[in-house]
């Protein structure tokens, strides 16, 4: 579990700096949330309907994404 979380940290710091998490595919049209808690981002990723997740934030924050299939979601981190 502290792995995957570990991976999950430094995905999300990898996309501060490059700016997206790759999807690796374009997805069809579908329901797009912007969130700026873990507390959207948990529920988001539980919702089904949604196919992409603009993480926005104004300072630095820590996001962590719990284990778990999220290849059919989009995730983009617009941060300072």
């Amino acid at each position: 579990m502290k792995f995957l979380k570990r991976i999950a940290a430094f995905l999300l710091t990898a996309a501060l700096i490059a700016g997206t998490i790759p999807g690796g595919q374009v997805l069809a049209a579908g329901k797009t949330v912007i969130v700026t808690t873990q507390k959207e981002l948990n529920a988001a990723l539980k919702d089904s309907s949604v196919t992409a997740i603009r993480i926005e934030t104004d300072g630095s924050l820590t996001f962590t994404l719990k284990a778990g299939d999220h290849s059919k979601v989009s995730i983009t981190v617009d941060a300072p």
